[in-house]
C-alpha cells in the first residue's frame, strides 16, 4: 500500500506507472529465478520478453 502511495506521489497521482513497474519486475524476477533455481534455459522468446520488460522499466524510470 505504501509503495502505491509513493508511486502515485512521484507520478503526480498516476497509478498506471506502478502497475507497469510491478509487471516488469515480476518478469525479470521470474526469468532470473527459473534460470537459477529450476535450471530452465533462456530461449529467444524469453530474451525478447526480458528485453521488453527492461525497456518498460527504463521508460518508467527515466522518461518524465
Amino acid at each position: 500500500i505504501y509503495a502505491t502511495r509513493y508511486v502515485a506521489e512521484y507520478y503526480d497521482g498516476a497509478i498506471w506507472p506502478g502497475r507497469f513497474i510491478g509487471f516488469a519486475c515480476g518478469i525479470v524476477t521470474f526469468t532470473t529465478l527459473t534460470y537459477l533455481l529450476m535450471g530452465e534455459g533462456v530461449s529467444n522468446k524469453t530474451l525478447v520478453c526480458l528485453f521488453l520488460a527492461l525497456g518498460i522499466l527504463f521508460v518508467q524510470a527515466f522518461w518524465k
